[in-house]
């Protein structure tokens, strides 16, 4: 028995518990209903966030974005992209399934239009990434949707985007196109 107990304190003190999980909880949104929820649809290219806090206390990053396309929609060069927590001073906010996007990246998105700017429609299912294969040339999109759980059934979607966490190489023309029509049934 004492090396039982002995193996057991032997285990605890190698294997510490595990961190718990942070996520935030939404409804699956399929391509169609994004489309249908979104105000614009805009391919470009983040600034440095500037973090600040609204006057209910909440903190935010509001970051310029350059736009190279509007897919859906029109409106200026460049607009602000309002996201949800941030660092400033001694204080902070972690907002699990926002969108994390670094100056210089080049993304396409799904807004809603809102105070003092754009807000990303669903959260981080609203957000793709755009890579470019240095081989050929051609754009893709890629969603990843972090620490965002889905639920629900999203309803039909031709591209199976709300069903799995992470959308890797959708050619982005064919993207746009898709919700180019999409908007334009709507």
């Amino acid at each position: 028995m004492p090396r039982l107990a002995a193996t057991l304190i032997l285990v605890l003190a190698l294997c510490p518990p595990a961190p718990a999980a942070i996520a935030s909880t939404l409804r699956a949104l399929s391509l169609e209903l994004l489309v249908a929820g979104s105000d614009a649809v805009v391919i470009g290219v983040a600034g440095a966030a500037a973090t600040r806090h609204l006057p209910g206390g909440a903190i935010v990053r509001d970051v310029p974005f350059r736009v190279e396309q509007w897919v859906v929609g029109h409106g200026p060069e460049e607009i602000v992209v309002r996201l949800l927590g941030g660092e400033e001073g001694d204080r902070g906010l972690l907002v699990p399934g926002e969108v994390e996007l670094e100056p210089g990246e080049t993304a396409l998105f799904f807004l809603e239009a809102g105070v003092g700017g754009f807000a990303v429609a669903g959260m981080a299912q609203g957000h793709f990434r755009v890579v470019t294969d240095g081989r050929t040339g051609v754009r893709y999109a890629e969603r990843t949707l972090g620490e965002l759980n889905l639920v629900g059934e999203p309803g039909p979607d031709s591209l199976g985007l709300a069903r799995d966490r992470t959308c890797a190489f959708l050619p982005l023309d064919a993207l746009a196109a898709r919700i180019r029509e999409l908007a334009a049934g709507r």
